[in-house]
């Protein structure tokens, strides 16, 4: 019985085996790939130019803000306008970020409210220190465009 037990546990070690990619990259983890995508954005981003789209072209706002993702999803963004006290709506929001690579988007669920409809936003790392960040109205509609600078990490 132990014989048969054996040859039965090898023989699902190497029907394991020979499904396993030897190079490494696989879908989760390699360039491009989900866990690869959430590690890019991972850390803390500057304000460097914020858009609203009016009459089919992209007119700049000086604005000020700061954007935070972290490792477990978690997404925090406060902007204000210049010469304005409250917050600016399209760059104030945090909760739940969900990432699609396929699409390129970021859906962010509030995290205080679960009743809130999510916010749909599209996102590009154009490099290691840019990210372009769309905002959508409820039809879909491009309404803002906001440009992050990597604040760099202190050691």
């Amino acid at each position: 019985m132990k014989r048969h037990l054996g040859a039965v546990a090898l023989l699902a070690a190497v029907a394991l085996l020979g499904g396993c990619r030897t190079s490494g990259v696989t879908p989760e983890s390699g360039p491009g790939s989900l866990r690869d995508v959430r590690r890019q954005l991972d850390g803390e981003w500057a304000l460097q130019r914020f858009e609203r789209a009016e009459a089919g072209r992209w007119v700049g706002t000086i604005a000020s803000g700061r954007l935070t993702y972290d490792g477990f999803g978690n997404l925090v963004s406060e902007g204000r306008l210049q010469n304005q006290s409250e917050a600016e709506p399209l760059l104030t929001y945090r909760g739940r970020a969900t990432v699609d690579v396929a699409s390129g988007t970021l859906s962010v669920r509030d995290s205080d409210d679960a009743g809130v409809p999510v916010r749909l936003r599209t996102f590009e790392l154009q490099r290691a220190d840019q990210l372009v960040v769309t905002i959508q109205d409820a039809a879909g509609v491009d309404t803002a465009r906001a440009t992050w600078r990597r604040v760099p990490r202190t050691q």
